[in-house]
């Protein structure tokens, strides 16, 4: 039963289509990404507790050096609340250069991955139970739009520069966050809007990382094929 609601939901995530363009409560939200030292126990559960300004999307050592990166959707809405996230992660795919995923666990309630998930160039969606988990705790308190759900993260070596990078799910071009209602907000459509970037970019090594979360700032209207350039060719 649980799986039917969720697929009841859901069924525009699943299928990679959008049912309308009109912003909804998390059009503001962004999916990030948090380095930490490397948790091989009980990794949601003992996950810091990350705000706007705590994410750390930089990590300097990039030479055999271990970590584990929480991703997680941000500046969330704390009415409608997160219920679900579409996306995808994108890093140098070759064994042994710059990024090795070692090891993926799911913090949320449902996850639907493609195949190979977490491999480079491959996507996820993640779901909560909406009625009996609902991700609507502001992470700064009495602050509107800051609410953090926590999807998963990744065990990763770093065995020279690279960077991991929150990508539309390959699979549909959708990066999508949806709310307790069942609303969804194409994050990517916004930020292809002239909108501000709202895709994270974890970085290890280098220099090239960006942070969504926040209060939102203009910036010069771009591609995601722009800033995969940009960061592969540092």
């Amino acid at each position: 039963m649980k799986r039917i609601v969720y697929f009841a939901l859901f069924p525009c995530l699943l299928l990679g289509v959008t049912p309308s363009v009109h912003a909804a409560d998390n059009d503001q939200a962004g999916i990030a990404i948090h380095i930490a030292p490397v948790v091989t126990k009980n990794i949601c559960s003992t996950a810091p507790a990350i705000t706007a300004g705590t994410v750390q999307a930089f990590a300097p050592g990039a030479n055999g050096d271990s970590y584990t990166a929480y991703i997680f959707v941000c500046n969330g809405s704390d009415s409608t609340g997160v219920a679900g996230a579409e996306f995808g992660i994108d890093y140098d795919g070759n064994p042994n250069i710059g990024v090795d995923v070692d090891g993926w666990t799911l913090c949320g309630d449902l996850e639907f991955p493609n195949v190979n998930w977490p491999n480079a160039n491959t996507g996820t969606i993640i779901t909560w139970n909406p009625s009996s988990n609902c991700q609507n705790t502001p992470s700064e308190p009495f602050v509107p739009q800051t609410v953090i759900a926590l999807l998963g993260a990744f065990n990763v070596t770093a065995h020279s520069p690279d960077a991991m990078m929150v990508i539309p799910r390959p699979i549909s071009g959708f990066a999508k966050v949806a709310d307790c209602s069942g609303s969804e907000d194409d994050i990517n459509r916004q930020a292809q809007a002239c909108d501000p970037l709202q895709l994270g970019i974890a970085s290890f090594g280098n220099s090239n990382y960006f942070n969504p979360c926040g209060l939102a700032t203009m910036v010069e209207p771009t591609t995601w094929g722009g800033i995969k350039r940009t960061v592969l060719d540092n």
